[in-house]
């Protein structure tokens, strides 16, 4: 019996031009596994928001998040393995600093811009308004605010969707799966 491919999901490697998604080999007790198509990457830039929430961006075990991440907020910020520039605008005050565990935490309101690579941003807090472009995993959190809502996401050019309030994990950049063509056609039955 001859390996197979199947695509895991939870495999997700970052590369520095572009996310791979891993396969590895795997056999089942019905012949070997169809391999299943690569996703199609899309755009590397990505607008999220929401009145109460929080955000982790991350990578892998493999490769940083790198790029540019941008946002607005009122709330706590803990960046860890921060290599590159940082600015911070408003009424934001460092709260802890360990240069031994490469960690801060900030809290405040104003807005954090981060230009290079950085292990981890976790945010908690309150009219958050992000963007990110470059490379990275992002689990959003959301809570229902006054009028029920829990927040939007956004890759550029694509449509608004729900940030949610069970963790949604986001690529970027954005991986597509499916058809390339962008449109499915059903046929009825009969």
């Amino acid at each position: 019996m001859k390996p197979g491919f199947l695509m895991i999901g939870s495999a997700v490697l970052l590369g520095t031009a572009a996310l791979v998604i891993g396969q590895m080999p795997v056999t089942g007790e019905d012949g070997p596994s169809v391999p299943l198509p690569p996703p199609t990457v899309g755009t590397d830039a990505v607008r999220f928001a929401s009145k109460v929430g929080s955000f982790k961006l991350l990578g892998s075990d493999q490769v940083v998040p790198t790029g540019k991440l941008s946002f607005s907020f009122n709330g706590s910020v803990l960046i860890t393995g921060l290599d590159g520039k940082m600015t911070i605008e408003g009424k934001v005050i460092k709260e802890y600093d360990s240069k031994e565990f490469s960690k801060a935490t900030y809290s405040g309101k104003g807005k954090i811009t981060i230009d290079g690579k950085v292990r981890s941003v976790q945010f908690f807090g309150r009219d958050i308004d992000a963007s990110f472009k470059g490379i990275g995993i992002i689990r959003l959190y959301g809570e229902f605010d006054r009028n029920l809502e829990t927040g939007w996401f956004q890759y550029a050019g694509g449509e608004r969707r729900d940030w949610g309030t069970g963790g949604t994990p986001i690529t970027v950049p954005q991986m597509v799966y499916g058809p390339s063509s962008g449109s499915v056609k059903v046929k009825e039955a009969g």
